[in-house]
This record gives C-alpha cells, sequence and structure tokens, in this order.
C-alpha cells in the first residue's frame, strides 16, 4: 500500500508526524477512512478515535482526540484538534475524574449562569471518548 506524510497537530505540538498507509477519523457525519491518492479534502471532527496504520507506524497506533479539522492534500495528511493523546497513554484515574466534574458542572448549569454549558458539555465528550477508548485497548 501507498505510505503518505501525516501529522497530528495541537495548540500545545506535534503529537504525531510520519508516514502511514491509512488513517481512520471521526468526522461530523460519520468515521472515514483516507489511502494513499486521497482526493483533497477538509473536514471537521468530532471527539473520537483517530487509528494510524502501516508506515513508520510499526503496529496500529490510536489516539482519542477532542475536536477538530482535517486537510487532505497531495498526499498529506494535517489533523488540527483542540487535544490529542495517545491512548496508551490515558490516565484512566484522571479521565474518571474529570468525568465527573462535568457531570457536576452540568448539573449546576441550570440554576447558575456562571457556568458555560457548551465548555462543560465539550468536557463531557472528551471524557468518556477517553474512558471509551482505553476500554477497547
Amino acid at each position: 500500500m501507498k505510505t503518505f506524510e501525516t501529522q497530528i497537530l495541537t495548540p500545545d505540538g506535534a503529537v504525531f508526524k510520519g508516514m502511514v498507509e491509512s488513517v481512520n477519523l471521526p468526522g461530523t457525519e460519520g468515521n472515514f477512512q483516507i489511502l494513499g491518492d486521497h482526493a483533497s479534502l477538509m473536514s471537521a471532527l468530532e471527539p473520537g478515535e483517530i487509528k494510524l496504520s502501516g508506515g513508520s507506524t510499526a503496529s496500529e497506533t490510536r489516539f482519542a482526540m477532542s475536536v477538530g479539522f482535517v486537510e487532505v492534500h497531495e498526499n498529506n495528511v494535517t489533523v488540527l484538534a483542540e487535544a490529542a493523546e495517545r491512548v496508551e497513554k490515558i490516565d484512566v484515574e484522571r479521565a474518571k475524574l474529570a468525568l465527573k466534574r462535568a457531570e457536576e458542572r452540568l448539573q449546576k448549569a441550570n440554576n447558575s449562569p456562571d457556568i458555560d454549558l457548551l465548555r462543560a458539555e465539550a468536557a463531557l465528550q472528551r471524557a468518556q471518548n477517553r474512558l471509551k477508548l482505553t476500554k477497547t485497548n
């Protein structure tokens, strides 16, 4: 299979740069796969799992990601994510605490105008995604 350059970037920097044979991404309209010579595209991504296979990854490499975008152009894939981390490096206890905090914030949001509801919902989605992916690892 043909390999292509792929990078996953967050505000904190690159979490992956290398050659791969395929990239599976969580699109807002459903999951999709990118292979070599894919047509150019730009798409929004939702919280979910990124899977990289082949090329410079010895085996499948998995990332938990929050919202973001992907651009595919001339066999280069760039994922811009608010946050992304390797599934095997997720701290499960920390993710459980984040889930609990997010749930508490959402419960308080109904009674407090000081709580940003969208931000609390995003935190809940991130925590749920991180925990879901650690269970399938």
